[in-house]
């Protein structure tokens, strides 16, 4: 039987100061990837219906965290305002989302779901949640290495889109490896596990470079600071073709690396 769900609580920092976006956004990424991990027994309805709404929450948070990642980079004091009051403004936005009835009633039904779910019952995913767990682990291991390797293929000839699908793939691995690493006991999964890991991040932190740098000019434009004299500091930050090198290298790497599932 696949393990438990987990219950992912969003133990980050306040949504409201800065950073608190960023790190309340991976929680519900989290919890969002472990829908995905064990889609083949989340086939009812109200499993499609929380994972929309998950889907919601985490897009509200989207925006700001986009500014505080520009804000980050800005250098004179007058766009740095600027981006200060956007800020402000995608909080609020962020705020009225979480205490939204919406978002509570969100919170009770996961919760409740977990519990007393109808995909705990089905009849139609009987054999898959009576089936071994550890095989259900490594097939499941085994299916998101083989789409981040076919996802990865050419990074620096691929466009933005692809490596973006890429930089998904990458995150559901590694929360994948994150979830199961508990049924995969033993000194050499261990080890494995812990060059595995070190791989992933290398490659998420290069994915993640790439993708600020490529959505940056689109939410600069939202903003309305294309014409702003220093808006090009917050575009053009890092040697993207480095950065490129770095992540194909990182991929290879990673797909060299022993797996921690397998003996």
């Amino acid at each position: 039987m696949p393990p438990a769900i987990p219950s992912e609580r969003v133990n980050s920092p306040r949504p409201g100061k800065p950073g608190g976006a960023s790190s309340s956004r991976v929680s519900l990424r989290r919890l969002r990837s472990a829908f995905s991990l064990y889609k083949a027994i989340l086939v009812d309805a109200e499993s499609r219906r929380l994972k929309d709404e998950l889907k919601w929450l985490t897009g509200v948070l989207g925006t700001a965290r986009n500014i505080d990642v520009l804000i980050a980079r800005a250098g004179s004091s007058d766009i740095r305002g600027r981006l200060l009051e956007a800020r402000d403004s995608a909080y609020d936005d962020v705020l009225n989302a979480i205490y939204s009835s919406r978002a509570k009633a969100l919170m009770l039904d996961v919760n409740e779901w977990l519990r007393c779910g109808e995909y705990l019952t089905l009849s139609e995913t009987t054999e898959i949640r009576n089936g071994p767990v550890v095989d259900f682990a490594i097939e499941t291991l085994d299916r998101h290495r083989k789409k981040l390797k076919k996802r990865g293929k050419s990074l620096v000839e691929a466009d933005d889109e692809h490596r973006h699908e890429a930089r998904k793939a990458a995150k559901k691995l590694r929360y994948a490896c994150e979830f199961l690493i508990s049924l995969f006991t033993g000194k050499q999964a261990e080890r494995r596990y812990a060059k595995f890991i070190k791989s992933m991040e290398e490659l998420q932190d290069e994915l993640g470079l790439l993708n600020d740098m490529a959505t940056a000019p689109t939410v600069v434009h939202e903003l309305e600071l294309d014409s702003h004299p220093d808006a090009e500091s917050l575009v053009a930050v890092g040697n993207r073709e480095k950065l490129l090198s770095a992540a194909q290298s990182s991929l290879d790497d990673l797909m060299e690396r022993k797996r921690f599932w397998r003996g």
